[in-house]
């Protein structure tokens, strides 16, 4: 069994190796003005990238270059343009947030990423969990939009500096808003992205929102599956038990969040399942006679976790996870010692979900189902009780359907 485990792993683990590399079609401009045709590797950036990897024909070797070689590049839909711009990176921290309500500005060649095309411009820059954004009208410049937390006096009060909205009503106002229309408008890229297309579309320009629409960010899912499991519990009083191995079902539900950067290849996940483990073993007592043992164990688990996926095409995958697991347990749950046999020190002590980490991999087919092994730490369900220790052991095989 541990061989076949092994095998399945390995083999999982060489197909995600070759999946998760994802060069798609696109261009870049050269300083010389030149634009070459190429398949660029599409990380779907957190943070606005300073180089790329790319090839120029899907079996030649990947190539690296920087931003002091390259104007701009596109591919799937998204474009990032070279621009010396001044950029105010100023914390959103309150332990590092300043004091002065204007922008403090610096120098800095970027990469900026294009989010609405037509004849105003709105462009995005992020760096260190600090987003701006800027605008550029038909003259080519390109002007920061003015937003700022700081923090005012001894009370250390934020205050917050909205001249974008002064710009907006002043240089982005084809429809003749009144100032009272935009103050509504946030420094989110949802509500910046409307107004810029609704601006568009009165001059009669391309209304467009460059970046490719996002998956969805949020799955739910049934699964179901088996867990090989085995208890072994000790006492202080010699009446130690080590119960079979067995084979149990369980089956329950898993939520998915999809975090929106890296091409969907991470997310977080809540998979609470129910498993039932029920089991006799017939020990010796020495002096006394042999007795029966019984464990009657049912149980909640609720694992939480993260997950990376490793594409192979659009809709397959391969993830590995990781996370920590708790739970609850249901009814009487317990290790049953015949009632005829008394020994100082002992009792029949009660079991509970215990806690463990756990790790697993597996693989997904057609945005639907998806097949996993997931391994187990040891769990203490007996921990609790004065003269007990115990070690339970689970292995799952689960397999999962999306339902949305």
């Amino acid at each position: 069994m541990k061989k076949c485990i092994l095998s399945i792993i390995l083999a999982l683990l060489s197909f995600a190796s070759q999946g998760q590399i994802n060069f798609v079609e696109g261009y870049f401009i050269t300083n010389e003005g030149k634009t070459k045709q190429c398949l660029i590797k599409n990380n779907d950036w957190r943070n606005n990238p300073l180089v790329f990897e790319y090839k120029l024909h899907e079996n030649e070797e990947v190539i690296s270059i920087g931003i002091s070689e390259v104007s701009e590049f596109s591919m799937s839909n998204i474009k990032y343009v070279r621009a010396f711009v001044d950029i105010d990176l100023s914390s959103n921290e309150l332990s590092k947030m300043s004091y002065k309500k204007n922008p403090e500005y610096v120098k800095k060649e970027v990469f900026l990423k294009e989010i609405v095309q037509g004849p105003v411009k709105l462009y995005k820059y992020t760096e260190h969990g600090i987003t701006k954004y800027f605008f550029c009208k038909k003259n080519g410049v390109i002007t920061p939009l003015v937003y700022k937390k700081y923090l005012i006096g001894k009370e250390n009060k934020i205050g917050e500096n909205l001249m974008y909205k002064q710009q907006l009503y002043n240089e982005i106002n084809c429809n003749a808003l009144s100032i009272n229309k935009i103050l509504p408008v946030k420094y989110y890229e949802k509500d910046l992205v409307s107004y810029f297309n609704k601006n568009n579309a009165c001059l009669g320009g391309e209304v467009s929102l460059k970046d490719e629409k996002k998956k969805d960010d949020f799955n739910i899912s049934v699964t179901s599956g088996i867990s090989f499991v085995g208890l072994s519990v000790d006492n202080t009083s010699n009446r130690s038990v080590d119960f079979n191995d067995k084979v149990i079902f369980r089956v329950g539900i898993e939520l998915e969040y999809v975090l929106p950067f890296n091409n969907n290849k991470w997310s977080a996940f809540l998979e609470p399942n129910y498993q039932k483990y029920k089991e006799k073993q017939l020990i010796n007592e020495g002096l006394h006679t042999e007795e029966n043992v019984g464990v009657n164990f049912s149980y909640i688990e609720i694992p939480i976790g993260v997950r990376h996926r490793f594409f192979i095409g659009s809709k397959n995958n391969i993830f590995v996870n990781a996370g920590y697991v708790s739970g609850f347990t249901i009814g009487e749950s317990k290790i049953d010692y015949a009632e005829n046999i008394y020994v100082f020190g002992t009792h029949d002590p009660e079991l509970r979900s215990g806690n463990a980490i756990f790790g697993g991999i597996g693989v997904a087919l057609f945005d639907k189902i998806a097949a996993e092994i997931r391994f187990y730490g040891d769990r203490d369900p007996v921990g609790h009780e004065l003269n007990y220790s115990s070690a339970y052991k689970a292995t799952s095989v689960i397999i999962s359907y999306n339902l949305f």
